[in-house]
């Protein structure tokens, strides 16, 4: 065996194979590259921060400025407002102010379940009442209360006493009532209903228009002395009379919480015999001004059909006439503080009272019970008629009130006299004529006055437990 057989089997043999498979092991290198490369390879040390010198100068003071936390500033007291504005403020905050717009009691509340156009008692359909757009409804949104009225300015008010500037504003609620009439439409604000409803009046004017009617004074269809009494029905409970410290649209309110849908509702106004209105476009404050100012009344009592009644009153002052005028289908749609609220319609009847004090002022002292018995004897007849047209007319709820007690200075107590003989059970001729009677008297001392009398008359009667006065 050669060299060259050798060589082989070296090679071949395991222990070489073993050697060969296994990694080759890298030698450390040394010199400079390898120092080149220890050097490059390490992991630096983190470099120590460096603090930042403070800044001085003017920017140090710059920026320190800047970045304080300002101090809480102190509260600025509003110094207080003088001059006009402080005035017409004072002026509508005071006590007398706000307890002249005081609320009257307030309407019943709407079912929010069913639409606006049920609103009792009577009123025409779906179509008739129709909501705003909300941006319009916002701004002519109806107030829940009275408020200054925008057409005074303040220093006008300034100016003016309070009782000149209340005139100024009823003028103004005439002038809106006028404008409603003429417009056949009105804006109600709903708080139940969220927005505000128009309402087209143009039928009950013109219903009211076509169905106002004059009866004169001689009229014999209102002749109630002669006339039978209604039969008492076999299960009438006697009529409900109610003595209210209200006014006349206080208690129409009062009786549209009893009545039916269909059922109307009379109210007696106490007219002026010479104007339309009395004293409703100067701003009064009488019955028939405030009844003038809620309603659409005005558009009947300024009617063709109604020119007679103020001529025959001409030739009879102080006495007045006998003369009445019924106006239908008349929009109740303001309260006694000319604040809109849901339309409710009656039926009125206008009428004048004796004028007591002219007619006393005429007579000597010495006829004094004579004429005290001849104006008794005129408003007994004339309250009678009142009563009879009602009757003719089918109403059944009346709102009465004391008739000619306040400017005309009537009797309180003989006033109370008469209507209770009108109702009394035993010999009343409107016994069974009504189912319910509200007096309305606004005035305190007025009122307490009629309803002590009206109770001890009614209690003076022979049968008075059919008799319901309240």
């Amino acid at each position: 065996m050669g060299l060259r057989e050798e060589r082989e089997k070296f090679y071949d043999q395991t222990t070489y194979l073993s050697r060969t498979d296994a990694p080759a092991r890298k030698l450390p290198e040394t010199g400079l590259r390898a120092e080149r490369e220890k050097f490059y390879d390490q992991t630096p040390p983190p470099a120590a921060p460096t603090r930042k010198p403070p800044e001085t100068g003017l920017r140090a003071e710059r920026e320190k400025f800047y970045d304080q936390t300002p101090p809480p500033a102190a509260p600025t007291k509003k110094p207080p407002e003088t001059g006009l504005r402080a005035e017409r403020k004072k002026f509508y905050d005071q006590a007398s102010y706000r307890s002249l717009l005081a609320d009257y009691p307030a309407a019943p509340a709407l079912d929010q379940s069913q639409p606006p156009a049920t609103w009792p008692p009577i009123w025409p359909p779906a179509d008739c009442a129709q909501p705003l757009c909300p941006a319009e409804a916002d701004r002519r949104q109806h107030p829940t209360k009275a408020r200054p009225p925008s057409f005074v300015s303040p220093s006008k008010a300034l100016s003016m006493g309070h009782e000149s500037f209340m005139r100024a504003f009823r003028q103004g609620m005439a002038k809106s009532t006028l404008k409603d009439i003429k417009a056949g439409y009105i804006e109600v604000y709903s708080s139940a209903h969220q927005g505000t409803w128009r309402f087209d009046i143009t039928s009950q004017l013109r219903a009211m228009r076509n169905g106002t009617e004059y009866y004169r004074p001689d009229s014999l269809r209102l002749d109630w002395k002669s006339s039978l009494p209604p039969i008492r029905p076999l299960f009438f409970g006697g009529t409900r009379i109610e003595v209210l410290h209200a006014s006349a649209i206080a208690g129409a309110r009062h009786l549209q919480r009893r009545v039916q849908s269909h059922e109307n509702i009379g109210v007696l106004n106490s007219a002026s015999p010479t104007m339309p209105g009395g004293d409703f476009l100067d701003g009064g404050n009488t019955h028939e001004a405030s009844l003038c100012r809620s309603s659409t009344l005005y558009g009947s009592l300024n009617s063709s059909s109604s020119k007679p009644f103020y001529n025959d009153h001409s030739s009879s002052i102080p006495y007045h006439s006998n003369a009445l005028i019924f106006s239908p289908n008349v929009v109740l749609f303001r309260n006694d503080k000319d604040v809109s609220e849901h339309p409710l319609e009656i039926d009125v009847v206008s009428c004048s009272p004796v004028n007591a004090e002219l007619v006393r002022s005429g007579a000597p002292n010495a006829a004094a019970a004579l004429i005290n018995t001849k104006i008794k004897q005129r408003m007994r007849d004339r309250m009678g008629r009142i009563l009879a047209l009602f009757e003719r007319r089918g109403v059944k709820h009346v709102v009465l009130g004391a008739f000619g007690v306040g400017a005309c200075k009537n009797d309180i107590e003989m006033i109370a006299e008469l209507w209770a003989d009108f109702f009394s059970v035993s010999r009343g001729r409107f016994s069974f004529s009504f189912q319910q009677v509200i007096f309305a008297i606004p005035k305190q001392q007025q009122f307490d006055k009629f309803r002590t009398v009206f109770r001890n008359k009614c209690q003076s009667n022979p049968r008075p437990a059919r008799r319901r006065v309240l």
